[in-house]
């Protein structure tokens, strides 16, 4: 199994709000122990249950890309937390829920067509026994509904999924556009 030491990426924070920021600080932490080996041998969940939530989330990511093809609104956002915990980035530019949100459902009921795939299989590493680390490559294009075609390209997009009452949310995303 890989542990983030095997995934190349760097993470820059910039938070407003001290809750998020704790939030946060408490999540990277998690993610530092879990990853020291032996915390790892300590802490970790067995093999089985790591590959279990690992397809739970590849699964609720495949949906939730299902939801934004089909273009459902209601169902696309209930896969994020709306608990004011969530923030994106898009190519470096910062996009809470509270804008995110009225763009995507604007965005969802404008769109006439919404082709949207994973290019291969995204990386599920768990940072601990209730959060996950997804990245992959995806492929998009897509048509408005008074007929002007959105380009197709392809993009980089990471995303970090924490299960609360049984449910894996989105908390945290990042998208980089083009790849």
């Amino acid at each position: 199994m890989e542990s983030l030491s095997d995934v190349p990426f760097a993470v820059r924070i910039t938070c407003q709000h001290a809750r998020v920021r704790r939030t946060l600080a408490i999540l990277v932490s998690a993610s530092a122990l879990a990853c020291s080996p032996r915390a790892a041998d300590r802490h970790a969940a067995s093999a089985e249950v790591r590959s279990r939530d690992s397809v739970q989330v590849v699964t609720h990511v495949v949906e939730m890309l299902a939801a934004i093809r089909a273009r459902d609104a209601d169902r696309a956002v209930s896969y994020y937390d709306s608990s004011g915990v969530f923030v994106h980035y898009e190519n470096g530019r910062e996009v809470p829920w509270k804008v995110l949100e009225p763009q995507m459902r604007q965005f969802l009921a404008s769109a006439a067509r919404i082709d949207l795939v994973w290019v291969g299989t995204p990386l599920v590493v768990p940072l601990g026994p209730d959060a996950s680390l997804v990245r992959g490559v995806h492929a998009f294009e897509g048509v408005l509904q008074d007929g002007r075609t959105l380009p197709r390209h392809t993009g980089v997009w990471t995303g970090v999924f924490r299960r609360a009452d049984g449910a894996w949310k989105l908390i945290h995303s990042h998208s980089s556009e083009p790849h």
